[in-house]
């Protein structure tokens, strides 16, 4: 499965013109292709840079869609974790 980022700079055509369009050194792209993670302070920019292909919420997620919560930690909805529901 590809990052975020990954499809971010197949949307634009490289790093280098990821950079460009977000004012930014291709060191930092590089930085985020590395981690496979955006920075959220560059999310709406990204979505900006796309022209939408790449929406805020997408770009946001570090290795595609984000299941509940629920699932990644083995939590039953409706039922906080450590708490038996006994008095």
């Amino acid at each position: 499965m590809s990052s975020a980022i990954e499809r971010v700079i197949q949307v634009v055509g490289s790093q280098s013109e990821l950079a460009r369009r977000l004012g930014i050194t291709p060191q930092s792209v590089q930085q985020w292709v590395a981690a496979k993670h955006v920075p959220a302070k560059r999310v709406i920019a990204i979505e900006r840079a796309t022209g939408g292909k790449v929406s805020r919420r997408e770009a946001a997620q570090p290795l595609g869609p984000v299941r509940h919560a629920g699932q990644c930690l083995g939590v039953v909805p409706g039922r906080a974790a450590g708490i038996s529901g006994r008095g």
